[in-house]
């Protein structure tokens, strides 16, 4: 019988949802219970070059593995993505970043790479080998290759010699059984070492293709806890392991009993796994990013995400962009406005609301603040919390949001500060009566800059518009509510914290916080 080896992702791959923060002493157990259980090799997490917006797992550094209690009959890995080496100069190179694996806590390290873009690998895979690393090299975008494709790449790449373990992943979620047959086939012809298989449960056939590839020749093959992973989620660890023990092998998945509790409570917190979307987009060849950015924000009703993902299906969506959900699914246009907001509230106090769940507690406390103090009250989009009769304006201008509320806002009969020109022929609205502040938005990198008519921002957040729109309206006094922050969400938090100090310092005012926030 072959040998067959298990790596469970999960604090990798499933560290897309939760970013990357999972709770060290649950983690501890997971460990021993994969350990019990007979999987080989854990990938503890990915190692970013720099940063710190995310959790530890997100960087694999000493200080995570101080605290982690790692069982010695398990294979520790971590992965890298390529494209953050090769497109840096020599401050990400490799060896300033990894040192000698004997030193190491970790032996294992797996660089992920588009199947077309693999011969940017050469040098990393070299640079890694020679500091006596296992080399795992994971081809993403592998679906609807050609023959000659995936041989010529098994073929170039066994010339190279650094290359331990050649995987391919479904990164779309779109392969069958027959594909992953002919892939492994086709592989084969000249990679003579271990074949891997990263599955993608988009299709619900993550565990299926998986058994597929073991029985057209591969010995390597990815798994996670409940399936968690980007998108639609993995092949689940617990699964294939009951298969395998089925099939002869020495695994026990009874011992993952103490520690699936745990990602339990994950699942239920952020829902991964396969649903009408995931097997749409993965039929459409669309990048399953989407789908978890879309559905994950449970803002959009079903009728209007499928609106979002028919017009994906019209871009080039197998690869994520953020590009696509912000400007180009609606083909949103830069555009000045025509309202004139120098000083529109010059001498006024201003109290900007947003959604957070500490309106769920603080809501009536806001209320007998604009009661006693008279603010004037601009809403980021609908509010749940405030009652309409104390709202002066609603604000919003992208992020879906315009195109799904906008209807419901004018309903209200208040006016709505929104730069109308960069979506106005997308909508099925007669405008002409309608209370709109069209104030412009230009999006421009690093940019926070408001002029009277427009602004000038890097992103287009209700919150940062709305900043940018006060900053030449001029108020006298701003107070926020409700803008808690997120909080699984460093890097938005950081995005967010960054936006308020540029706007503090350019007014050279104070914003007062009357809700708990963690931006504070």
């Amino acid at each position: 019988m072959k040998k067959i080896k298990v790596l469970d992702c999960t604090c990798r791959d499933g560290g897309y949802y939760n970013s990357w923060n999972f709770n060290i002493d649950e983690i501890n157990q997971y460990l021993l219970s994969c350990s019990k259980a007979g999987v080989n090799i854990v990938e503890i997490g990915f190692i970013f070059p720099n940063g710190n917006e995310y959790g530890l797992f997100a960087y694999s550094q000493e200080k995570l593995f101080s605290k982690l209690k790692i069982p010695k009959n398990l294979e520790i890995c971590v992965m890298i993505n390529a494209k953050d080496f090769y497109e840096k100069k020599s401050v990400h190179q490799i060896k300033k970043v990894f040192q000698n694996s004997k030193l190491s806590p970790f032996k294992i390290v797996r660089i992920a790479i588009n199947f077309n873009d693999f011969n940017y690998g050469l040098k990393i895979s070299k640079d890694l080998k020679s500091l006596g690393y296992k080399i795992g090299f994971n081809l993403m975008q592998s679906h609807n290759k050609k023959l000659n494709q995936i041989a010529n790449i098994g073929k170039v790449i066994s010339k190279w010699k650094s290359v331990d373990y050649l995987y391919f992943a479904d990164s779309i979620g779109c392969m069958d059984p027959s594909y992953v047959s002919y892939f492994c086939k086709a592989l084969k012809k000249y990679w003579k070492k271990d074949i891997g298989i990263h599955a993608h449960n988009n299709k619900s056939f993550a565990l299926i293709n998986t058994l597929e590839a073991i029985d057209a020749g591969a010995t390597m093959v990815d798994s996670t806890m409940l399936g968690m992973g980007r998108g639609a989620g993995n092949t689940c660890t617990e699964n294939l392991l009951i298969e395998l023990k089925k099939r002869k092998f020495d695994y026990r998945p009874k011992y993952l009993a103490d520690t699936l509790p745990y990602f339990q409570l994950l699942k239920n917190k952020y829902n991964w796994g396969p649903n009408y979307y995931y097997h749409f987009s993965a039929a459409n060849n669309i990048h399953p990013t989407y789908i978890q950015k879309i559905l994950t924000s449970n803002k959009y009703s079903n009728n209007f995400i499928i609106k979002i993902i028919e017009n994906l299906t019209q871009q080039k969506s197998e690869i994520f962009k953020e590009d696509y959900l912000n400007n180009q699914i609606y083909k949103l246009k830069d555009s000045e406005g025509n309202f004139e907001a120098q000083n529109y509230l010059k001498g006024k106090k201003v109290l900007i609301i947003g959604s957070g769940d500490s309106g769920n507690k603080e809501s009536k406390k806001v209320e007998e603040y604009i009661k006693k103090y008279k603010p004037t009250v601009i809403s980021l989009n609908i509010n749940p919390y405030i009652k309409n009769k104390y709202i002066d304006f609603y604000l919003s201008c992208f992020d879906f949001r315009v195109f799904f509320e906008l209807s419901e806002i004018l309903k209200k009969n208040k006016p709505i500060i929104t730069p109308l020109n960069r979506f106005k022929n997308n909508l099925k609205l007669d405008l002409k009566k309608e209370k709109i502040i069209n104030y412009g938005l230009i999006v421009k990198e690093n940019s926070f800059k408001s002029y009277s008519n427009h602004c000038e921002i890097d992103r287009p957040l209700a919150l940062t518009y709305a900043l940018a729109f006060c900053k030449i309206a001029n108020p006298k006094k701003i107070n926020l509510a409700f803008i808690d922050g997120y909080k699984d969400n460093i890097k938005e938090n950081r995005y967010l914290s960054k936006i308020i100090g540029k706007f503090q310092k350019q007014i050279k005012s104070k914003i007062i916080f009357l809700t708990k926030s963690i931006l504070n």
